[in-house]
């Protein structure tokens, strides 16, 4: 696998006992090839998590839910 082919975010889900309730996003360093943590969320039912930039995207938590 060439550097130019991986993935540079990666996003970790953790499941817990009734849904997700985190979800923790990666960038990639190109200078160590390792990822590092760039940022957690943590959700709560009826709550939304978003963000702007560098993609806007909106986590509805209680869609995450089982």
């Amino acid at each position: 696998m060439t550097p130019a082919s991986l993935c540079t975010i990666a996003w970790i889900v953790r499941l817990g006992s009734t849904g997700v309730p985190i979800v923790e996003r990666y960038r990639l360093d190109k200078a160590t090839m390792l990822y590092k943590h760039i940022g957690t969320f943590e959700g709560r039912v009826g709550r939304r998590s978003q963000r702007q930039q560098p993609n806007p995207f909106v986590i509805d938590w209680s869609e995450l839910q089982f």
